[in-house]
């Protein structure tokens, strides 16, 4: 068993089903983000949340497969379903279903991850990069973040879904700020300080100097 913790997840808003179906996943090793993905399967018609739940996994999965790194790593969603399901708990009866768990079941046969079910409130950083693909995919995002430019909101966002990583203090701190930054109120020099140095922490130095240079922080 390794170290490496992969959560996995799916949406379909604002309707389930025939809403937009998104899917996240992210990899952590330790309290550090490895990598991390995002999508939209489609809207309308035929779309459901446990379309997008398999999708979330396969899109894990196939990554675990494109870089070595699938033995013993432990994947975790909080679709019972789709647990279930893959260790041959409960039966496939839906035709929509069938070929993602066949494309699933390949998959695990050749990575052979640690299957996990958890409580949904155990997959915070997943479903939050799902509600950024379902904005993103509605238009509803007010900025598209660029690679050398994030915006304020999509950073503070992001780091606002890591309630398992950040400390207790950082948490209450995002929760405060993030509000602040909704409502169009301005952070202090103060505040932005101390997003940048957990951008920095969290996100990695590349983001943190280019929120900091969108900010007119290194003036």
């Amino acid at each position: 068993m390794t170290d490496l913790v992969m959560y996995c997840d799916g949406l379909c808003e604002p309707m389930n089903p025939n809403g937009w179906a998104c899917w996240a996943w992210v990899l952590l090793k330790g309290t550090s983000q490895i990598h991390q993905d995002m999508g939209c399967l489609g809207h309308g018609p035929g779309m459901t949340n446990n379309l997008a739940e398999y999708q979330a996994v396969i899109h894990a999965l196939q990554w675990l497969h494109d870089n070595a790194m699938g033995y013993g790593v432990r994947v975790r969603t909080d679709s019972q379903l789709v647990v279930r399901q893959l260790q041959g708990v409960y039966a496939v009866r839906s035709p929509a279903i069938l070929p993602l768990y066949q494309e699933a079941m390949a998959l695990v046969q050749v990575t052979d991850p640690a299957l996990e079910w958890i409580p949904r409130e155990q997959n915070t950083l997943a479903d939050a990069l799902t509600r950024e693909a379902y904005a993103i995919a509605r238009g509803s995002a007010t900025r598209q973040p660029q690679p050398h430019e994030p915006a304020l909101l999509d950073v503070l966002q992001r780091l606002d879904g890591m309630a398992q990583t950040v400390s207790r203090w950082e948490a209450d701190f995002l929760d405060s700020i993030v509000q602040q930054a909704q409502s169009g109120r301005r952070l202090s020099p103060k505040q932005l300080a101390v997003v940048l140095r957990m951008c920095s922490t969290y996100l990695g130095e590349d983001t943190a100097c280019a929120l900091a240079r969108h900010e007119g922080f290194d003036d």
